[in-house]
């Protein structure tokens, strides 16, 4: 993961009043990431522990992360089985995949207010990792922000839905139709922020 910038590959600041990749945290993308994907060094990891302990914007929104992070890999695991089954009853568990997720306990996550883009592309980056792999999933999302988005430029509330095409286009291809479908589905399904 070294290298990985989610700045650069969601194309924008993860919330508008807190941010997990802001430097008054006093911590990096890269780590903040690590600690998210269970690879953090061990120091790293306590310093970034007791920083949760102290700030409940961070808490929050790590906490959050984690648990669509933990949904999606297990969902992710029953779709890759599923490759195997005919489209319409693939069709029928895409959906009930989706349903699950948005139903799971804790109910309510992420009610009070909407995704910002930034931290919608972190949670399709989530649900494609299982399917075609982190290095895949980040050079398809990276593909997808500058064909939305333009050279320079970040996904918004205002070209989300151009994103999530391009998106859902690059894994369809990449991964077939149905999962480009999935893709498309929950990019729908998040309720991005304008701005």
């Amino acid at each position: 993961m070294e290298g990985v910038s989610l700045e650069k590959e969601a194309g924008g600041a993860i919330r508008k009043e807190f941010s997990l990749m802001n430097s008054e945290h006093g911590f990096s993308e890269r780590q903040w990431l690590e600690f998210l994907d269970g690879t953090i060094e061990p120091a790293e990891q306590a310093q970034v522990l007791e920083h949760l302990a102290g700030c409940a914007d961070c808490a929050t929104l790590a906490s959050e992360l984690v648990v669509w992070r933990t949904r999606l890999l297990e969902e992710g695991q029953g779709l890759r089985e599923a490759f195997s089954v005919p489209e319409e009853a693939f069709q029928s568990m895409l959906s009930s995949s989706i349903e699950r997720i948005r139903s799971a306990e804790p109910a309510g996550v992420r009610s009070s207010f909407g995704w910002t883009a930034a931290e919608g592309i972190i949670v399709l980056r989530f649900l494609m990792e299982p399917i075609c792999g982190p290095g895949t999933a980040r050079a398809t999302i990276e593909l997808a922000v500058q064909r939305s988005a333009g050279e320079g430029s970040r996904v918004t509330g205002s070209n989300w839905r151009l994103f999530v095409g391009n998106l859902s286009d690059a894994a369809a291809w990449i991964c077939g139709s149905a999962f480009g479908r999935l893709v498309y589905r929950a990019g729908l399904g998040l309720a991005i922020e304008e701005g």
